[in-house]
């Protein structure tokens, strides 16, 4: 986009950073995103503006576009990344939610998603049960007769009522 746009709005001085307009309302605004994360609108009158961010719940920035809450770092992936479809994950190198520069995104598969926030870090974890080695905590929970969460509950905790303390359990 031409580079003529939001000269009064401060934004990284990179070559590859540039404005892409995502959305124009009935009412002839036009809605821009910058690759470094910064949302504005330009108005018929040729008057410009930021939009303000404003975080949600589950911790993301969302600008209101046209009466839609849109996510800032899902408008910079869809501009930067060829292989950005609704629905993937994106997430900050630096886990730092607020930074939406195109550097710090990366489009990541639910597997690997799993993986680094825990929901599949226990999937084929090995158990070790006075010297016997179990594949699964699934594996080990059979073998101790208790139920799979009693076990992950017992390896979190070190504690439970239904688990013999003298047994020597730990993850592999």
């Amino acid at each position: 986009m031409s580079s003529v746009l939001f000269t009064k709005i401060k934004v990284p001085n990179r070559s590859e950073h540039f404005w892409h307009r995502i959305a124009t309302s009935p009412s002839g605004k036009e809605y821009y995103v910058h690759t470094s994360g910064i949302v504005a609108v330009r108005y018929k009158n040729g008057k410009e503006r930021l939009l303000s961010a404003y975080v949600k719940h589950d911790k993301d920035l969302v600008v209101k576009i046209i009466d839609k809450e849109y996510k800032v770092k899902n408008l910079v992936a869809a501009e930067v990344f060829s292989k950005y479809r609704k629905g993937v994950n994106v997430i900050f190198k630096d886990g730092n939610f607020k930074n939406c520069d195109c550097y710090n995104l990366q489009i990541i598969s639910k597997k690997l998603l799993g993986q680094r926030t825990g929901i599949l870090a226990g999937r084929n974890t090995k158990i070790k049960i006075n010297d016997e080695v179990y594949p699964s905590i699934r594996a080990a929970a059979k073998a101790l007769y208790v139920s799979y969460q009693t076990l992950i509950d017992y390896l979190n905790t070190g504690r439970s009522s239904v688990i013999d303390a003298s047994l020597k359990i730990e993850k592999i």
